[in-house]
C-alpha cells in the first residue's frame, strides 16, 4: 500500500537545499531552483538547435514557483518578481546570453578561481547535472553562484578553464590611474565659462561633509559657501528642472558668497559611476563598508552603488525583500563568495571592515 503524506513548504525547501548544499534560506533556496530550471530550459532548447524566449521561461518558472512558494509570487516595483530577478542575475553572471529579440542561448562554461579557497565558481548555462559529468565532480549551488572543488580540477582538462576573478569581472585600470586618465581627458573637452547659476545642481563633495564632521556624498551646490578649486562631479538635482547632461563635470567660480557654474563636460552615467570611488581617492575620503560573516551566509550593503563591473557579484546572491517596494541594499552571500567581492572591492581601493560572527572550535 503507498501512503502519500503532504509536505510542507518548509520540509519541500529544506529537501531542495540538501539537494543542492544550499544555504537553507527561502530566497536562496528559491532563487537557487529557479536558476537550474532556466539553465536547462535554455541549455535544452540549443542543444535542439534553436533558442527559447523570454516568455516562456518565465511563464514556465512562474509555474514552478507559485506551485511551491504559492504567497511569494509578488512583483517588485522596480525588479520584477523573482523569476525575472534571476534570469537577470544569470544574464549578469554570463550563465545565460540574449541574442536579441527576447530570445537566449546557455553562456560557455568557465571556472573562476576563488582566492585562498580549497574551491571554484562555476559560471556558464550548463545544467548543474550535466557539468557535475563533464567536470567529474557534483557541483553545489546557492542562489546564482555554483561552485566544485578545485583540487580535482586541476588533473582533468576543465584545468584549462580556469581564469581570475579579474578576468571574470572584466578588465579595468587600477582606479586611480583610470581616474587621472578621465580627468585628463575631459578637461580637454570643457564648453567656455558659462557662469551660470547652481540652483539645480549636486556637487560630490565628500570632503566638505567630512570637514563638517557629518556624512555624506553630493551636496547641494547651493549650500556651498567657499570657492572649490578644480574639476568636480555633478549631477542635476531629482526633482529639478534639468538643462544639459544629469551626470557632468565642471569647474566653479565663486564670487559674493556664492557660486555660480563654469566650464562643464557632459559624462556617460556608467563612468560618473565609477569616477565617484576616483574622487574618494582624491579628496581622501574612503568609503566605510562591512562585510558581516554568519555561519552559513554573508551581509554587503551595496548602498555605495558598486560600479557595472564590479556590481557583477551582486548576482551572486539574494536580496529578502519584504514588500513590493522595499529597496533595502543589503545583500546576502553564500560564504564561499567572500574572495569576489573582496576583490571588487579592493579594485576600487575599499577596504571593508570584516565582522565575523561565525562560533569558532578551538
Amino acid at each position: 500500500m503507498i501512503t502519500v503524506k503532504a509536505a510542507t513548504v518548509e520540509q519541500l525547501s529544506a529537501t531542495i537545499a540538501s539537494g543542492f548544499d544550499c544555504v537553507q534560506v527561502n530566497e536562496a533556496v528559491q532563487r537557487t531552483i529557479i536558476a537550474e530550471h532556466i539553465r536547462a530550459m535554455i541549455h535544452g532548447a540549443w542543444m535542439s538547435g534553436t533558442s527559447i524566449h523570454t516568455t516562456r521561461i518565465l511563464s514556465n518558472t512562474r509555474r514552478i514557483q507559485r506551485l511551491v512558494w504559492t504567497d511569494d509570487s509578488w512583483e517588485h516595483h522596480k525588479l520584477g518578481d523573482l523569476s525575472r530577478q534571476v534570469l537577470d542575475s544569470l544574464s549578469d553572471l554570463g550563465d545565460v546570453i540574449s541574442v536579441g529579440g527576447g530570445y537566449w542561448i546557455p553562456g560557455p562554461v568557465n571556472l573562476v578561481e576563488l582566492d585562498g579557497s580549497q574551491n571554484v565558481m562555476v559560471v556558464g548555462g550548463v545544467p548543474s547535472q550535466i557539468a557535475a559529468g563533464q567536470l567529474g565532480e557534483r557541483l553545489k549551488s546557492t542562489a546564482g553562484f555554483r561552485y566544485v572543488a578545485r583540487r580535482p580540477i586541476l588533473i582533468t582538462p576543465a584545468k584549462d578553464m580556469l581564469q581570475t576573478i579579474d578576468g571574470w569581472l572584466s578588465h579595468a585600470d587600477p582606479i586611480r590611474e583610470w581616474t587621472d586618465s578621465v580627468l585628463r581627458q575631459y578637461a580637454a573637452r570643457l564648453s567656455p565659462n558659462i557662469d551660470i547659476g547652481v540652483e539645480p545642481l549636486e556637487i560630490y563633495a565628500p570632503d566638505i561633509f567630512r570637514d563638517q564632521r557629518k556624512v555624506g556624498r553630493w551636496i547641494r551646490a547651493t549650500q556651498v559657501n567657499h570657492a572649490i578649486e578644480g574639476l568636480r562631479l555633478c549631477r542635476i538635482r531629482q526633482g529639478a528642472g534639468v538643462y544639459g547632461a544629469p551626470h557632468f563635470l565642471a569647474t566653479f567660480n565663486y564670487a559674493g558668497g556664492s557660486l555660480t557654474l563654469g566650464r562643464s563636460v557632459s559624462l556617460a552615467d556608467d563612468i560618473s559611476r565609477r569616477l565617484r570611488f576616483g574622487f574618494d581617492l582624491i579628496l581622501q575620503t574612503p568609503r566605510e563598508v562591512t562585510i558581516t560573516l554568519d555561519s552559513a551566509q554573508l551581509t554587503f550593503d551595496n548602498s555605495i552603488s558598486l560600479p557595472e563591473a564590479e556590481a557583477r557579484v551582486l548576482s551572486l546572491g539574494w536580496r529578502d525583500l519584504k514588500n513590493a517596494t522595499d529597496d533595502s541594499a543589503i545583500h546576502y552571500f553564500h560564504l564561499f563568495t567572500l574572495p569576489l567581492i573582496l576583490r571588487a572591492l579592493a579594485r576600487l581601493r575599499i577596504a571593508p571592515k570584516i565582522i565575523d560572527r561565525r562560533t569558532h572550535v578551538h
